[in-house]
């Protein structure tokens, strides 16, 4: 145990080189970390700003979809109404046809007992 030597910290000395050279590294180390923390803010900056930009043209779209529909809804219920007061007029100008018809006959049928009693009256 005799040969064990004793390592004092304070009686290490180091070139001015060298301190400046591990100062320098270290320096570098934080200055290169901080740059890369620094973009990888800036990328998750950009990130998320892109995330919100989708958000907004998902959400405009997802609105012109919702008014296109209602839309057309709207034009389809235009076209019921329409066809349901075209389908009233039919209806009313069909019935006042066959009320004509039935006039028509009964007219003709008034004249054909009048010709009837008429020729009947000559004989």
């Amino acid at each position: 145990m005799a040969d064990r030597r004793s390592t004092n910290v304070m009686n290490f000395s180091f070139p001015l080189q060298i301190v400046i050279l591990i100062g320098s590294m270290v320096a570098s180390s934080v200055a290169t970390r901080y740059t890369t923390q620094s973009g990888n803010d800036k990328v998750q900056n950009d990130i998320r700003s892109d995330i919100r930009n989708i958000g907004t043209q998902l959400q405009g779209a997802h609105d012109v979809a919702e008014v296109q529909s209602k839309l057309q809804e709207e034009r389809l219920n235009g076209l019921r109404a329409s066809i349901d007061a075209q389908s009233t007029s039919m209806r009313a100008a069909i019935e006042a046809v066959s009320k004509k018809q039935e006039l028509q006959a009964l007219q003709i049928t008034e004249l054909s007992q009048t010709l009837t009693r008429l020729s009947v009256g000559r004989k």
